[in-house]
């Protein structure tokens, strides 16, 4: 009753009070804000700002569990408390997300595993149409999520072999191939490059092409297609992601990456063939699971080669948006850091030269999305 009585009392006084943070005078109006009781003692605040203020001067300053710096907890995602009962706090979210991710890879550490996830995530990169920024979505992404802290071997699936160029990395004795896997049936294991601090990599040339006419020809028609599943089962759990760079086409080779993919991305470039090529993938996607009786998840269609001032990729972006909802991601914009990147023969994700760039910012921000979209989160495709 003392509470009601004081309420109403303070809504009708009209008396005058000085805020305790400013020092301005006001006229409390509204007790769950302009009133602190705290003790028996009122405190008078003159508005939600400077009630705010009052309480954040009351909380200590912590010290940020991930990257040391001193800041007021403020939200609920600063604090982290454990079943032992201890408390650890974070200035920002991404210190939280690291954080847990250190702990999750210890635990999996201690199991014999030496990833950040327990599960392995097999992506293949893909579309049906040339041009689109496929190898340089790969190549990117793999590089970020290495740079994230993840285990990633990048699969060079395209007889072009755009990604060992960019390296500037070339078949010899000591450096097998992904033909070699397939033909000369070498152990999967000898055919990985291994790059210091970054991503391994399977490399590619001319002679992955003859894989097609191998497989077709030698292969019982109902298995030819597992054959790549076959040889990299025995380390794939190793990464916490396959990246596959396909080639822009329908082959037997292609069947393989697809086959043992769980997920697709699909680079689609900012004009009118590349959203033609667009439903050729996803109709393929659908021959996959027909076929080889093998469900791929499209985990986003990623627009390239945007351009805000022009009207074509706003339009583009605009239909692809209005068609498939949210499977439709950030777009890469068009960036000559990216081209200048290829020729320093370095991703412009790791590149000093062109960090902040339109082409960094915008491969990291896709790099974090895909690691955000979880399994059983994904969106399927509706048949």
């Amino acid at each position: 009753m003392t509470d009601n009585r004081d309420e109403l009392f303070i809504l009708s006084e009209n008396k005058e009070r000085i805020c305790s943070i400013c020092g301005k005078s006001f006229v409390p109006r509204i007790p769950s804000i302009n009133v602190i009781e705290e003790e028996g003692t009122k405190i008078y605040v003159c508005s939600f700002q400077c009630r705010s203020d009052y309480f954040s001067k009351s909380i200590k300053m912590q010290k940020c569990n991930y990257c040391g710096k001193e800041f007021k907890p403020k939200y609920a995602f600063q604090t982290f408390q454990t079943n032992s009962g201890s408390v650890y706090y974070f200035c920002t979210t991404e210190c939280h997300r690291s954080f847990i991710d250190d702990i999750k890879k210890e635990e999996l550490r201690q199991n014999g595993i030496d990833k950040m996830t327990e599960n392995t995530r097999k992506i293949a990169v893909f579309t049906q149409k040339g041009g689109t920024g496929k190898t340089t979505t790969a190549f990117n992404v793999s590089a970020a999520l290495a740079e994230m802290g993840y285990k990633v071997l990048l699969i060079d699936g395209d007889p072009q072999g755009n990604i060992s160029i960019s390296l500037g990395l070339k078949p010899n004795a000591k450096q097998k191939t992904l033909y070699d896997v397939f033909i000369e049936e070498i152990d999967i294991s000898d055919a990985i490059y291994k790059q210091e601090n970054s991503f391994d990599l399977i490399i590619s040339d001319q002679k992955l092409a003859a894989v097609n006419i191998t497989l077709a020809r030698d292969e019982d028609p109902k298995n030819r297609h597992k054959v790549l599943k076959q040889k990299l089962s025995s380390i794939e759990k190793k990464y916490d992601y396959i990246i596959m760079d396909c080639s822009p086409a329908l082959s037997v080779l292609n069947h393989n990456l697809l086959y043992f993919s769980e997920e697709v991305l699909i680079p689609v470039s900012c004009d009118y063939l590349s959203m033609a090529g667009l439903k050729q993938v996803l109709a393929t996607l659908e021959d996959v699971k027909k076929y080889f009786n093998h469900t791929i998840e499209v985990i986003g269609i990623v627009p390239t080669f945007y351009i805000r001032q022009q009207v074509v990729s706003r339009k583009v972006y605009n239909d692809l948006k209005t068609q498939y909802h949210d499977l439709i991601l950030s777009p890469i914009r068009e960036s000559v850091s990216i081209r200048l990147s290829a020729f320093d023969g370095e991703a412009v994700v790791l590149s000093k030269k062109h960090s902040k760039s339109a082409g960094e910012v915008d491969y990291h921000a896709l790099a974090d999305t895909i690691t955000k979209r979880k399994t059983e989160k994904r969106v399927k495709i509706k048949e």
